[in-house]
């Protein structure tokens, strides 16, 4: 009896000694209820909160086995595969939670947001995916942080600018108290170059937290705010004394006040002329018709100076054509007129005519209306055996703050002839003015005349050249070509070139 005792005792030691360390290993699935599963997920949960996750991950994807529809299981086994950063497996799983719960539905939202983060971030230089993958979300998951930074980072890749700005907007409105969203919209506004909504958000940004970084973007938009601003200062000064409307001019300068040495050494020609009521010249202008046995040459003296509210610009002159030479005087008056009006009287006077005319007299006025000018005016032109009037019409658009579009057109009632004149007009804002001018020209009748359409269809294009020298000297020149064309097929080119010297003081 004791020998059969001691045999099954040395045959079950084994299987006792086997089933212990399998106890230890792993816990028991004892019940065979899945909706009495608490123990046994209370056990995982203890596995999984003290180092051994991939047990805990094992037992738990046991139990979804056997009970799928578990919602505590699935809730412990999509966070269990969270937590071992199975981000796609543990989105998988979350998608069949039940999100009326609101447990279910936040531990739904966390491993979404890091599931599709994830895709995105692998995905930041294929806008169109990430665009893709952000239009299958939900509207709480595309709400979330991390998504809608990453969300703006495609627009910013995309060059969508616009629209990342919007999203920098509503973005930093949602979380206020970030300062990453300001930072990004803060960018966005600098390169779309809304340069004042730039420096509040860093002036802001550097109040809250003084980085070398926040400090050194508002000294570089504050410079570029200085240079755009003088830039338009020098762009209007100049438009004035174009006009000869030297005291806006003046009070525009003295508007400067602190800015006034930058404004000296980015522009100093504008300057000069700021700072001169009077301008002494002279030149010289040269051109030939390739169909015609003489040189137009002119030989001239200039001034400008103020007489009471008025400026006056005159010019005396010496004309060779046709072999002939002419003397003439002429000039514009300018008048101080309301400030979106401006305009001028203009006169000349022959002195023994043989090709010119004895004298005209002009009236101009023009008014600006944004970017917008108009003009009209009338020119009265007397010669030995006729007199006539040309009207003239015409406006101006400003395509930008140094390119300009101007039509005109010129109508002799005597005559019923007309010239359309199309001029496209380009200046630098330098303090050394160049101009390229290209104008088109067309009339229904051949002209003879100093008037500058001489024939039915015209090309010209025109460079010219103002330099400062020292001491208020400047130099200047240009060249031109024209190409002449008549309704009988004829056609011919002139070209030439200028050349001046002038002070102003």
């Amino acid at each position: 009896m004791k020998r059969t005792l001691y045999t099954i005792c040395f045959l079950l030691f084994p299987l006792i000694v086997f089933a212990t360390e399998v106890q230890h290993s792993t816990p028991k699935i004892i019940t065979t209820e899945c909706n009495n599963t608490l123990k046994q997920l209370e056990h995982i949960h203890f596995l999984s909160t003290h180092g051994k996750l991939k047990n805990a991950l094992l037992l738990v994807k046991k139990l979804h086995k056997k009970c799928h529809r578990n919602q505590n299981i699935l809730y412990t086994y999509s966070k269990l595969l969270f937590w071992n950063n199975q981000l796609e497996t543990a989105y998988h799983y979350a998608k069949h939670l039940d999100l009326n719960q609101e447990t279910n539905s936040n531990l739904y939202l966390k491993i979404s947001e890091a599931y599709h983060i994830k895709q995105l971030e692998n995905s930041l230089n294929q806008p169109k995916k990430i665009f893709k993958i952000l239009s299958a979300l939900s509207t709480k998951e595309s709400l979330s942080y991390s998504i809608r930074l990453l969300k703006i980072q495609a627009l910013i890749r995309e060059g969508s600018l616009k629209k990342a700005t919007v999203e920098a907007e509503n973005f930093t409105q949602s979380f206020p108290k970030e300062n990453e969203p300001k930072l990004m919209l803060a960018k966005l506004y600098f390169w779309t170059k809304k340069y004042t909504q730039s420096l509040s958000i860093y002036q802001k940004l550097y109040t809250k937290e003084p980085q070398k970084l926040y400090k050194d973007e508002i000294e570089k938009i504050k410079e570029i705010q200085c240079n755009l601003y003088l830039l338009k200062t020098n762009k209007k000064i100049k438009k004035f004394l174009q006009k000869n409307q030297r005291d806006n001019a003046w009070h525009l300068y003295t508007s400067l006040k602190e800015k006034k040495e930058k404004f000296i050494e980015q522009y100093p020609y504008t300057n000069c002329k700021i700072h001169s009521t009077h301008m002494l010249g002279m030149g010289t202008e040269h051109y030939h018709r390739n169909n015609a046995s003489y040189t137009d040459e002119t030989n001239y003296i200039e001034a400008t100076l103020p007489i009471a509210n008025y400026t006056l610009y005159s010019r005396l002159e010496k004309v060779k054509r046709y072999h002939l030479e002419d003397t003439k005087i002429s000039g514009e008056l300018y008048p101080v007129l309301p400030n979106s009006y401006w305009g001028y009287i203009s006169f000349s006077k022959t002195f023994g005519a043989t090709f010119l005319s004895d004298y005209s007299l002009g009236l101009h006025l023009f008014k600006e209306t944004g970017k917008w000018q108009w003009g009209t005016g009338i020119v009265l032109d007397k010669y030995d055996t006729e007199r006539f009037y040309t009207l003239i019409g015409e406006y101006s658009y400003y395509l930008n703050d140094f390119l300009v579009w101007r039509q005109a057109l010129n109508y002799l009632p005597k005559y019923r002839n007309y010239a359309l004149l199309n001029q496209l007009h380009y200046e630098t804002p330098c303090h050394t003015d160049y101009k390229i001018t290209y104008t088109y020209g067309s009339a229904n009748n051949l002209l003879e005349d100093e008037n500058s359409f001489i024939a039915q269809k015209t090309h010209t294009v025109e460079f010219s050249f103002e330099y400062p020298l020292a001491k208020r000297y400047t130099l200047g020149g240009g060249l031109s070509l024209q190409h002449n064309k008549n309704s009988h097929a004829s056609s011919f080119q002139k070209k030439g070139f200028t050349l001046f010297i002038r002070k102003y003081w």
